[in-house]
């Protein structure tokens, strides 16, 4: 009997000690992890999936962009950012949102010109910026120093005499991006 509870001390020590560390996915066992999962919710089996998953671990499949906005979505997301930019809350909030969204104020209006806030180009807000620049970026310029800031860095939208400008509309007019890159 005390020959048999030996043997069972070793498995019994790997079962309660802690696990050890699992190294991290490497980028092919990532890459796997992100085409099954895919694959699954594409509900593919048989050759399809084979296919899929063979272009998947090549690279050659690319995430699904996102369907573009209908110009209702465009509308509503342009005048949550008026209003947010604002500082609107409670009730002149609604009554601003439901202008905007029948078309009777700035950002509601679909093909109306977007007011520049002075003459160098520059624009009161972002989403009137957004609705003049088109596909070209957005872009945050500071006029005393001819430096932009793109959007998603430190200081975009935050100096004191800066203003939104379409870039190819910044660049045309001497201002640098901040930092040299791009």
């Amino acid at each position: 009997m005390r020959r048999h509870a030996l043997l069972a001390l070793p498995i019994l020590v790997a079962l309660t000690a802690p696990a050890a560390a699992q190294p991290a996915p490497t980028a092919q066992q990532e890459r796997m992890t992100s085409c099954n999962a895919d694959a699954a919710a594409k509900t593919l089996a048989g050759d399809a999936r084979k296919a899929f998953m063979s272009d998947c671990l090549a690279g050659r499949t690319t995430a699904a962009a996102p369907p573009p906005l209908t110009a209702q979505q465009d509308r509503m997301k342009s005048c949550n950012a008026e209003a947010a930019t604002k500082s609107l809350s409670g009730e002149p909030r609604q009554r601003f949102m439901s202008a905007c969204l029948s078309g009777s104020t700035a950002a509601g209006a679909s093909g109306a010109a977007p007011a520049v806030a002075d003459g160098s180009g520059r624009f009161a807000s972002e989403a009137s910026a957004k609705r003049a620049c088109g596909g070209d970026p957005v872009v945050w310029a500071n006029p005393g120093s001819q430096i932009f800031h793109a959007a998603g860095t430190q200081f975009y939208g935050k100096t004191a005499d800066g203003g939104y400008m379409c870039r190819a509309a910044a660049e045309k007019a001497g201002y640098k991006l901040a930092g040299g890159k791009g």
